[in-house]
């Protein structure tokens, strides 16, 4: 039988794992998609360490007979110098990651922030989220550094994905995200978007992935949406 000490112990763990869910899940909204699992301990870390490096720890941490309650507060007593993690954008940092599209040579161009005029240049693939306000964030991918959960500091998204670009105009958006796991509607949210910003939505192509990176569907954005082609 539990102690009053114990009982009183495991109140307090179950309060503060209740206080981290709904950390994870502030600023979602229907139809919003909140971080995997997987990479809660990136979101709930003050320092945004990536799940490849916390993971690992994790285990440590529990075979560790005097880590105390909290893993984060352990790895802070754990770990001298500088730790690099996962950067997490300021609002004020948005901007620059923020685009827009033009229709052009019958297909759809991303205009970029000044500084970030080099993803306009060869074949590059590019990630993005979209914000409850339809705003499009992108940026390059750098593993450990710049993920899709930079963008808006790990809070829940409308959508998710990458775009594979040629010269900075779209050849196809797709679900490549594994923070965000988006499905078909999703994307659909996608379309719904750059129709809303003026795209020619049958000029943008919008695949889905399974597992193994195996093609499950590609659609038009138009075809997504119920739009019919032009005769």
């Amino acid at each position: 039988m539990a102690t009053s000490g114990q009982q009183t112990r495991g109140i307090s763990n179950f309060q503060r794992m209740v206080g981290k869910v709904r950390d994870v899940h502030r600023g979602g909204f229907p139809g919003s998609l909140a971080l995997n699992p997987t990479y809660w301990k990136e979101r709930l870390d003050p320092l945004h360490r990536p799940t490849t490096q916390l993971n690992p720890l994790w285990y440590v941490f529990l075979r560790d007979p005097n880590r105390g309650p909290d893993f984060f507060a352990w790895l802070a007593r754990r770990e001298a110098g500088e730790v690099r993690g996962v950067r997490y954008l300021e609002l004020e940092d948005r901007a620059t990651y923020r685009i827009t599209f033009s229709n052009a040579d019958g297909g759809v161009r991303v205009n970029f922030h000044p500084s970030l005029l080099g993803l306009s240049q060869d074949e590059k693939e590019v990630i993005f989220v979209l914000d409850r306000a339809g705003n499009f964030y992108v940026g390059q991918k750098e593993v450990g550094r710049f993920h899709h959960s930079s963008f808006l500091a790990g809070a829940p998204v409308l959508a998710a994905g990458s775009m594979r670009l040629t010269n900075g105009r779209i050849g196809e958006v797709n679900n490549h995200s594994g923070h965000y796991h988006p499905g078909i509607s999703h994307l659909t949210h996608v379309a719904r978007a750059m129709q809303t910003q003026g795209v020619n939505v049958q000029n943008v192509n919008i695949v889905m992935y399974g597992p193994g990176n195996r093609e499950l569907s590609r659609n038009t954005a138009a075809q997504l949406l119920g739009i019919a082609a032009p005769a």
